[in-house]
C-alpha cells in the first residue's frame, strides 16, 4: 500500500499484537535525547517569528512551551504560552546546559521532526517490548484487564479509525462477565505506537441480566442481550461453502482469496441463508488486517517533510475529511439483506475496530429476512466466527461505575481530551458491588477519542516518482479519485508487504 487511497483505507484499521501475552511494557526514557539534555529551544519560522521556549510537550503536529517571542529580529519580546506547528519551523537552536548554543541548520521539516519528534517529550516509558514478535501493529491505543492470576490481558482496541478530529469515534467493547461477589478490577489504557492518541472519554458500565443470557455490543452503539446460537451456512460467489472456516471461535481465519479481487471489484462478498424469524440476530467475531501498516509505509514514503500537510487537510479540509470518511465506510462491513420483493436492502455497517483481538458485534435482524449479505473492501476482515442468535433484545439497566483514580479529562464528552503520547498509559481501578440477584453481569467499556501517527522518515515510496517540492498531497488526490488505477497498485503493493502473510 503505497499510496494515498491505501492511506486511508486504513488508517482506518486499528492494531496490537497478536499474542497479547507476549506484551511487557519496559521503563526506557522515551523523551527526546536533545530536549532531555536542553530544555529549552530557540526556534525560527519560515515567516520570521521568533521562539524563546522551555518545552513542555511535543505532539504530532506542534511544539508545546512557556516562554517568550517575538515578530522579528528588531521586535520586543512577549512572554505566554506557545503552541508551534512543527512544520513551521525552519530553524532551531539547542540551548546547551553549559550555557553554550549550536545552531542547526534544520532547512527541512522532515529533518526537524527527526531530531524533535522521533520522541516525543512528556512521556515516561518507552514502546513495549515486543520480545519476539516481529510484525508491527497499526494504529490504536490498547485496554487491557488484569486477570485473576495477576497478568495484564489485551481486551479491546480504541478508535482505530479515528484518524485525526473530524473523524472522532467511540469504541465499545463487552470486556466480559463479572462475578456476583464483585470485585476490585484493574485496567490499563495504554498508547504503545509512535502516535498521539487524544482521550475524550473513558466509561466502563456494570449491565445486569437478571435472566442470565449472553451480551454483544450492536454494530449501532448499542448493547444487546441474546440467548440461544446456531451455527449458519456461509458461500461465497466463487468458492461456494466456506462454513468449515468460520463456524466455530478458533485460530482459523476466512479471509477471502487474490483471485477474485479485482473480478469482484476488490469486495470480499459472503452469502447467509437464514431461517426467517422473530427476535434473531448475527454474531460476527472477527479482526482486521495489517493492511495499514503498509498504508503507511506508503503515505509517509512518498509525501516525506510534507507529511503534516495532509494532517492539516484531515482537520479542516472538506475534500480530504470527504475523503477518510469514503474509506473508512469502504472498509465496513456492511451488512445487506433480501426482501420480500427480492431486492437487496443495505441493514448496517460493522466498523473496523481491532487486529489483535477478536471482537464480536451483533445486528438484530429484519423479520422476514431469508438472505444476508457481508460486503467489504478485500482483505479488510478476516472472519472467525458467525452465528445466529435468539431472542435479541436491547439491553437495559446499564450502572455507570466510577474509578478510583482522577483523570478529569476523560470523565466527560467534551472539548477537552488528555493527550497520550508513545509510553504514556493511564489505569483505572474499579469497585464492582457484589449482588445477590441471580443471571449475569457483563463489564464493558466505551473509550471515544481520535489519534494521529507521528511521522517517522521512511525511503521514498516507488509507485509514483520523486516530485521535489512540488504539491505530492494533491498529486495523492487526483490518484485516489481514478479507483480503476490504484486498487490494483494498492493490492500489488500490499501483496508484497511483509504483513500481508501474518494470520
Amino acid at each position: 500500500m503505497r499510496i494515498a487511497g491505501l492511506f486511508m483505507i486504513l488508517s482506518l484499521l486499528s492494531g496490537c499484537l497478536n499474542n497479547y501475552s507476549r506484551i511487557t511494557p519496559v521503563t526506557v526514557p522515551s523523551v527526546n535525547y536533545a530536549v532531555m539534555e536542553t530544555p529549552k529551544l530557540q526556534l525560527l519560522t519560515f515567516s520570521g517569528v521568533e521562539y524563546d521556549i522551555k518545552v513542555k510537550q511535543i505532539d504530532s503536529l506542534f511544539i508545546n512551551g512557556v516562554g517568550r517571542k517575538r515578530m522579528n529580529a528588531a521586535g520586543e519580546w512577549q512572554r505566554g504560552k506557545y503552541r508551534v506547528a512543527v512544520d513551521s519551523v525552519e530553524y532551531l537552536i539547542l540551548k546547551q546546559t553549559s550555557g553554550a548554543s549550536m545552531m542547526l541548520a534544520l532547512v527541512s521539516t522532515a529533518q526537524i521532526i527527526h531530531l524533535i519528534a522521533a520522541r516525543p517529550v512528556g512521556s515516561s516509558k518507552g514502546v513495549s517490548d515486543r520480545l519476539d514478535y516481529q510484525p508491527d501493529g497499526s494504529s490504536c491505543p490498547y485496554l487491557y484487564m488484569r486477570n485473576e492470576q495477576g497478568q495484564w490481558q489485551l481486551k479491546a482496541e480504541a478508535f482505530g479509525t479515528g484518524f485525526g478530529k473530524a473523524l472522532e469515534i467511540e469504541s465499545r467493547y463487552v470486556l466480559g462477565e463479572v462475578k456476583p461477589e464483585g470485585a476490585e478490577i484493574a485496567l490499563r489504557l495504554s498508547n504503545e505506537r509512535p502516535e498521539t492518541h487524544y482521550v475524550n472519554r473513558v466509561r466502563f458500565k456494570l449491565y445486569s441480566l437478571p435472566g442470565g443470557g449472553e451480551l454483544a455490543a450492536g454494530a449501532d452503539g448499542q448493547y444487546y442481550r441474546y440467548r440461544a446460537t446456531a451455527s449458519l451456512k456461509v458461500s461465497t460467489p466463487r468458492e461456494g461453502d466456506v462454513s468449515s472456516q468460520i463456524r466455530e471461535k478458533d485460530d482459523l481465519y476466512y479471509r477471502g482469496t487474490e483471485k477474485g479481487r479485482a473480478l469482484n471489484g476488490y469486495r470480499d462478498v459472503l452469502e447467509i441463508a437464514l431461517e426467517p424469524g422473530r427476535q434473531t440476530g448475527l454474531l460476527v467475531t472477527a479482526r482486521n488486517s495489517y493492511l495499514s501498516s503498509a498504508v503507511m509505509d506508503g503515505l509517509f514514503g512518498f509525501l516525506g517533510d510534507q507529511s503534516l500537510r495532509f494532517y492539516r487537510a484531515i482537520e479542516k479540509d472538506p475534500y480530504w475529511i470527504g475523503q477518510m470518511k469514503k474509506w473508512r465506510d469502504r472498509a465496513a462491513l456492511k451488512v445487506y439483506y433480501k426482501n420480500a420483493a427480492g431486492n437487496w436492502k443495505l441493514y448496517g455497517r460493522i466498523m473496523p475496530e481491532a487486529t489483535e483481538v477478536d471482537f464480536t458485534r451483533i445486528l438484530p435482524l429484519p423479520e422476514g429476512a431469508t438472505v444476508v449479505r457481508l460486503v467489504s473492501l478485500s482483505d479488510v476482515w478476516h472472519i472467525n466466527h458467525i452465528a445466529l442468535a435468539r431472542e435479541v433484545a436491547p439491553a437495559q439497566g446499564a450502572e455507570l461505575l466510577a474509578y478510583g483514580e482522577d483523570h478529569p479529562l476523560m470523565k466527560e464528552d467534551d472539548r477537552r481530551y488528555d493527550i497520550l503520547l508513545p509510553g504514556n498509559e493511564r489505569h483505572f481501578t474499579l469497585k464492582v458491588p457484589a449482588t445477590e440477584k441471580g443471571g449475569k453481569r457483563f463489564l464493558t467499556a466505551e473509550i471515544k477519542g481520535y489519534l494521529h501517527e507521528w511521522y517517522v522518515e521512511r525511503e521514498q515510496s516507488a509507485l509514483l516518482p520523486p516530485m521535489g517540492r512540488a504539491n505530492r498531497l494533491a498529486a495523492f488526490g487526483r490518484l485516489i479519485d481514478k479507483e480503476a488505477a490504484y486498487l490494483p497498485l494498492l493490492y500489488r503493493q500490499w501483496r508484497s508487504h511483509a504483513l500481508y502473510l501474518e494470520r
